[in-house]
């Protein structure tokens, strides 16, 4: 393989490949039609028995090279994802307002801040990508010069929320979001998220509501986090714990099911919003015994 050498530090090294000078014998046909130029899902091309086989090796390197554990009575399971396709729930684009209204929209080329216009996200849900073709549609009034945003498309119980990141420059938020909101009133499923909205609904597990803000992160495999959830509710109630510290807690995501069991849950966070998204599925699905609360440390 011929790179050129970008860092070179005392412990690491990064480089880009020029050429592959002998094909690597595990790539596969990437089913992404983007994946030359996009910065993102750069092992597609692998097989994903030996993405899990990597992503093990890193994990036990990370334990043994820098936490000192002792790996040697215990052998780290991987757990595949329900689907490695159409699984992200959530997805942050670019939207570039040219001149004449129209739109564009994609991921940053890798290492760049070069746009790759996509029509359909690989990774994402479907009722994402669906959205996403119909913005690509949209005319709007044009600006006094082009602009550059950050989108995030969430879908959650009732459709799809769409919310700007950031604060918008050249064209003030109001103009823009009802400039959107009035093209796109014909798609139901899509829900403009502004802030200060009350949360949504994002899914219904196991007899639980969980809320969401837009903006705020969640996990992005649906499938696989109810997974994350149930194993650890399990491996709580194995141990026999009365309470339980859930540190960087987010909205309750991995403990809102232990308070049902009885189980006292002390949560810590840094974000404000994700507190407050925390205490209102506790409000939500009236549970008692956990306190949730913003750490400045």
């Amino acid at each position: 393989m011929l790179v050129e050498l970008i860092t070179d530090k005392e412990r690491f090294a990064r480089a880009k490949i020029l050429e592959r000078i002998i094909p690597a014998p595990y790539l596969e046909t990437n089913p992404c039609q983007y994946a030359d130029r996009c910065g993102g899902c750069q092992w597609l091309a692998v097989p994903y028995p030996t993405q899990l086989a990597w992503k093990k090796s890193f994990i036990e390197a990370a334990l043994t090279r820098i936490a000192k554990a002792d790996l040697s009575l215990t052998e780290i399971q991987m757990v595949p994802s329900p689907a490695q396709a159409g699984y992200r729930n959530r997805i942050k684009l670019k939207l570039h307002l040219l001149a004449d209204g129209s739109l564009e929209m994609g991921y940053y080329a890798s290492g760049t801040h070069e746009l790759v216009p996509i029509e359909r996200c690989f990774v994402a849900a479907e009722p994402i990508n669906e959205i996403l073709g119909h913005l690509q549609k949209l005319k709007l009034n044009a600006p006094a010069r082009e602009a550059w945003y950050e989108l995030e498309l969430q879908e959650v119980s009732a459709g799809v929320t769409a919310t700007f990141l950031g604060e918008p420059g050249d064209l003030p938020r109001p103009q823009l979001m009802a400039q959107f909101a009035e093209a796109t009133a014909s798609k139901k499923a899509l829900l403009w998220v502004r802030p200060g909205d009350e949360a949504r609904l994002w899914e219904v597990d196991q007899g639980l509501a969980y809320l969401t803000f837009g903006g705020q992160f969640q996990q992005v495999n649906r499938e696989a986090n109810r997974q994350l959830r149930a194993w650890v509710l399990a491996k709580v109630l194995e141990l026999k714990a009365q309470t339980v510290l859930d540190l960087y807690c987010g909205s309750g995501n991995f403990s809102l099911s232990l308070l049902p069991k009885g189980i006292k849950v002390w949560g810590i966070e840094l974000a404000p919003q994700a507190i407050a998204c925390a205490q209102e599925n506790m409000r939500r699905n009236q549970l008692s015994g956990g306190a949730y609360a913003e750490s400045a440390v």
